[in-house]
């Protein structure tokens, strides 16, 4: 998960700011989600798993990414799109909240997560440059 949120992330950042950074931030990003899983998982094999550089890792993007589209240009069409990944991604997180309150949760959070990904694919297919 933490490498989708980081090329999302780098993908948002490449178009929306500033192409080469974004291209430049990409490796960096991606290890950076793996070095949190890898922190969580050594964490757990001692007892103390702790979770939140992981955390960090995945919902600061997330966080970020309404900003980016607010405050800047898309060089493409149908940015619309990434709003509708944005809400998909926000149903899957209330439903990892309810996860134990309502059967299914965690079933239903991963469909939510895999149609936020659908949405920005297809999203991707139909763009065009826009022209400056």
């Amino acid at each position: 998960m933490t490498l989708a949120f980081m090329g999302v992330f780098t993908a948002a950042i490449t178009e929306y700011i500033h192409a080469r950074i974004g291209a430049l931030l990409l490796t960096p990003f991606l290890m950076l989600g793996m070095l949190s899983v890898e922190v969580w998982r050594r964490g757990e094999l001692t007892g103390v798993g702790d979770l939140r550089f992981y955390i960090l890792v995945q919902f600061y993007p997330m966080l970020a990414l309404p900003l980016i589209y607010l405050l800047f240009r898309s060089r493409y069409t149908h940015t619309y799109s990434m709003w509708g990944m944005v809400g998909f991604y926000a149903l899957a997180k209330v439903l990892e909240l309810l996860d134990g309150i309502f059967p299914g949760g965690h079933a239903w959070k991963h469909v939510a997560g895999a149609a936020a990904l659908w949405v920005a694919f297809r999203a991707v297919g139909y763009r065009t440059p826009v022209p400056r």
